[in-house]
């Protein structure tokens, strides 16, 4: 009776993946039961790889990092 609310509530939108997820967790659905509901497999949130983040460059300082000398600026005479 359980699946069968959470499928309409889904359809309708009252209901999120999270949120059916929090439900297998608690055993209140099945993972069949999820996927039958979402469509999806479903996968253990402890259990997804975590992605990294794109490293981010270094902040911008006055060093040069190709070993070439920087010209100097000559005040105007």
């Amino acid at each position: 009776m359980v699946k069968f609310l959470f499928k309409l509530e889904y359809g309708w939108g009252f209901l999120s993946k999270d949120a059916l997820q929090k439900y297998v967790t608690t055993q209140d659905i099945t993972a069949d039961d999820y996927q039958e509901i979402t469509g999806e497999e479903y996968v253990d949130p402890k259990q997804k790889p975590i992605t990294n983040p794109e490293p981010t460059p270094p902040a911008s300082d006055t060093t040069t990092t190709d070993n070439q000398e920087q010209p100097t600026t000559q005040p105007a005479n």
